[in-house]
């Protein structure tokens, strides 16, 4: 039998769980089997135009949103949003 320890007021059965270990349970069909998945791969390709999208909102804070002093920033992000209009991250 399991030892049991004492844990701040409340006793828990020290021993091997069936939550730890790697086989199938009763539950797995509900919850999944306790094994390790693949690992996913994480996008770290950004968008080519978050820098100028930065550099608008930058501006735009500084100016109190008023768009008319942020023009020439605004002009090359949309210059930059219609020359990579079908751009698609590297994990789609």
């Amino acid at each position: 039998m399991a030892d049991r320890v004492a844990h701040g007021g409340v006793t828990m059965n020290k021993g091997t769980s069936v939550l730890h270990s790697s086989e199938d349970s009763l539950l797995s069909p509900f919850f999944g089997a306790n094994v390790p998945g693949e690992k996913r791969v994480v996008n770290t390709t950004i968008h080519p135009c978050v820098d100028l999208s930065r550099t608008v909102h930058a501006c735009l804070d500084d100016k109190s949103n008023r768009a008319d002093y942020c023009t020439p920033s605004i002009s090359r992000l949309e210059l930059c949003l219609r020359d990579n209009k079908g751009w698609k991250s590297s994990s789609q």
